[in-house]
């Protein structure tokens, strides 16, 4: 593992001042969120940029109620990544550095009671497979049928190559899927595309995302 992760504020900054919206790039505002976007249930965790250091977030999926569960203090290393819904989104698991050493993490879905497990079957969480009837390739997200048939899901328009896919799940009922598309100059988003293809939703700056519904 990287003793450091992408800083993205910086280059979020540089994007806006050159010019904002990078091509292909959609971060929907209240106003312009497509009205599905509104039905989506439960609540997603997420790690994003926190003042230089990557923190532990959890949102609605609808994209409201933001709010910071963990920020890390360590001096080596201060980023918590990789968080996931544990124990039926009673708790929350993630990777963070205590004393300078890489840990695995829990806490409550509230934030609280943040502990370095010290249960030494606890692995350090990494980031998750794609589901595997799920396809990540070529900037691009399809699902893929028994038959070795693929149906396209979302498709950065024009980016030419530039945004990358990861993390894809399925959401409630395979009716949505969930994933991080990450711009080398605009950084990381947690995006929620319908899985019929009809239309994409940036729930939040970020990468790592975890959804329990």
């Amino acid at each position: 593992m990287a003793s450091r992760s992408p800083r993205t504020s910086i280059l979020l900054t540089l994007a806006l001042f050159a010019g904002g919206a990078v091509v292909g790039w959609s971060c929907y505002t209240d106003e312009g969120a497509p009205a599905w976007s509104e039905q989506l249930p439960g609540a997603v965790v997420y790690a994003a940029q926190d003042g230089g250091v990557s923190s532990i977030f959890r949102v609605a999926a609808n994209g409201t109620d933001r709010v910071r569960l963990f920020k890390n203090d360590d001096d080596v290393d201060p980023d918590a990544l990789y968080p996931t819904w544990v124990d039926g989104g009673r708790r929350i698991r993630f990777t963070a550095m205590r004393d300078g050493v890489w840990a695995g993490f829990e806490m409550d879905a509230d934030g609280g009671a943040p502990h370095a497990d010290a249960d030494a079957s606890f692995r350090l969480l990494s980031v998750p497979g794609t589901a595997p009837d799920l396809v990540v390739a070529a900037d691009g997200i399809w699902r893929s049928t028994e038959d070795g048939e693929r149906h396209l899901i979302h498709r950065a328009p024009d980016s030419g190559g530039r945004v990358a896919y990861a993390n894809a799940a399925w959401g409630p009922e395979k009716r949505f899927v969930i994933f991080q598309a990450c711009d080398p100059v605009a950084g990381c988003e947690v995006q929620v595309a319908r899985a019929d293809g009809g239309g994409v939703f940036t729930i939040a700056q970020g990468r790592h995302p975890s959804w329990i519904w």
